[in-house]
């Protein structure tokens, strides 16, 4: 089950690889261990409802997530939302529950959901279990965590949230395996706008680590850069381009790429190519020649590196050449 205050609720899971300090939490370690078909429960916590269910259609991955902490110490600091290297499963099938399951109907079964919590305990062994709820007074509150571990048990005293499951797992049954076609967009999709290789043009990166952080760090530079002076939103989890800008009456789609070397090349899928044909008031930023720097614990800092801003981008200016073919076989 997820518990989050996001608007977004049944896109993905995300969270920071690491948290505050750079150390792991259980509440994001667990996003890791979702796997596809997985049944994903969601709990907005402004409504205080549980108010949908989705299905995992992929595998968790190394990804840049736009984040900030919600605990109060992260309020009191003033944090705010910003680019860092985090690990991201894509959901899909989400479905409304007709009506929300409230946390005061959730209360009305505290004796049975504390129940199935002490059984679930003594068979832990002092393990951590992530159940969803705990004693709070002389009722309930939600665990808080970002991520908890929902039991079948206390699912079943739940009948409307127990259908949407049902349903959800049917949905699941039709997620086939990526055709090679597919998987191979996807290498290319991973790839555009991602860090290079040895070599002048942007490439393909086997470290994904490294590859997160670079993006990340190009795209805290956009966006930190167009903030100055435009009113800037983060769409790449939806639209082919990464950032969307205004400013009056005037808007301006903006394409991130980060690479390590001088930026010469950068990868471009057919979805980013055809937008940036489409409408006008494209922009590309490129942050090139960024530093890769490697902690003694492993951990991956990208910094500097050199802007560099086609606004407007006429992308036949520059010269696209194809790195493969998507090819529809006549009939035999």
């Amino acid at each position: 089950m997820e518990i989050t205050r996001r608007d977004d609720i049944g896109t993905d899971l995300k969270a920071p690889s690491a948290a505050r300090g750079g150390v792991p939490t259980p509440g994001y370690a667990l996003v890791s261990v979702v796997r596809p078909r997985d049944v994903v429960v969601h709990y907005d916590s402004r409504q205080e409802a549980i108010i949908g269910v989705s299905v995992a259609t992929g595998l968790p991955e190394s990804a840049p997530i736009y984040w900030v902490a919600r605990e109060s110490y992260a309020r009191r600091a003033g944090e705010q939302p910003r680019w860092l290297p985090g690990i991201r499963v894509p959901l899909g099938h989400y479905q409304q529950l007709a009506s929300p399951l409230t946390l005061a109907q959730i209360r009305a079964e505290k004796d049975q959901l504390l129940a199935i919590r002490a059984r679930i305990q003594a068979g832990a062994n002092g393990r951590p279990i992530y159940f969803p709820w705990i004693p709070y007074q002389d009722t309930l509150r939600t665990f808080q965590s970002y991520l908890v571990k929902m039991p079948q048990e206390a699912i079943s005293l739940f009948p409307q949230l127990g259908a949407a499951i049902e349903r959800s797992a049917v949905l699941s049954s039709s997620l086939d395996a990526a055709s090679p076609v597919e998987q191979v967009e996807k290498a290319v999709g991973q790839a555009a706008g991602k860090i290079a290789r040895v070599a002048r043009g942007q490439g393909f990166q086997l470290d994904q680590e490294v590859k997160v952080a670079v993006e990340a760090h190009a795209m805290n530079a956009a966006t930190e850069f167009y903030a100055a002076s435009w009113d800037v939103a983060d769409v790449h989890g939806k639209e082919s381009y990464d950032l969307v800008c205004r400013r009056g009456d005037e808007v301006r789609h903006v394409e991130v790429k980060g690479t390590t070397t001088d930026g010469a090349e950068v990868i471009l899928t057919p979805n980013e190519v055809r937008h940036a044909r489409e409408y006008r008031h494209t922009a590309l930023f490129v942050l090139s020649n960024v530093r890769v720097e490697r902690a003694e614990d492993g951990t991956v800092t990208a910094v500097g590196g050199v802007r560099r801003l086609y606004d407007p981008w006429g992308i036949d200016e520059g010269a696209l050449t194809p790195i493969g073919f998507r090819y529809q076989v006549p009939p035999a």
